[in-house]
């Protein structure tokens, strides 16, 4: 599922605002997320790091 897919299975994208909570949607790298490892042609790619950063905002740590 897309971020936008997710939001409305979930409900998230308006239970979270309706609790105070700021809710976001990322999707994930063509589509699929890479919890264990990154595909063999792209070797950088790191789900979690990128979901921590997205988390934390800019210049901090989640």
């Amino acid at each position: 599922m897309d971020g936008r897919a997710i939001a409305r299975w979930t409900g998230l994208a308006k239970r979270g605002p309706a609790a105070g909570v700021t809710t976001v949607f990322p999707d994930g790298w063509e589509g699929l997320w890479h919890p264990f490892r990154a595909p063999d042609r792209e070797t950088r790619l790191d789900d979690a790091r990128f979901l921590n950063e997205l988390s934390s905002g800019p210049g901090g740590h989640a």
